[in-house]
């Protein structure tokens, strides 16, 4: 990631929809806590900052200085 340098990083929980039903328990989807923990465990290892969050989609997005309102590019 660091030599890629993305604008984004969006770390997602595995989500217990679709076929994945058939293969994997709803047990297999982490808590919206424990993304926060990776997300924030990675963003400190890479110098990047949470700049969102969605607790329902158990997703957390990181940037460089934790905005979310950049262009891509910039």
């Amino acid at each position: 990631m660091k030599l890629a340098s993305p604008d984004f990083i969006e770390v997602k929980a595995y989500m217990h929809l679709g076929y994945s039903r058939n293969r994997l328990s709803r047990g297999s989807m982490p808590s919206h806590e424990e993304v926060m923990n990776f997300a924030s465990h990675l963003a400190e290892k890479i110098g990047y900052k949470i700049a969102d969050q969605s607790r329902v989609s158990r997703v957390v997005l990181l940037t460089e200085d934790g905005s979310k309102d950049m262009f891509i590019g910039e």
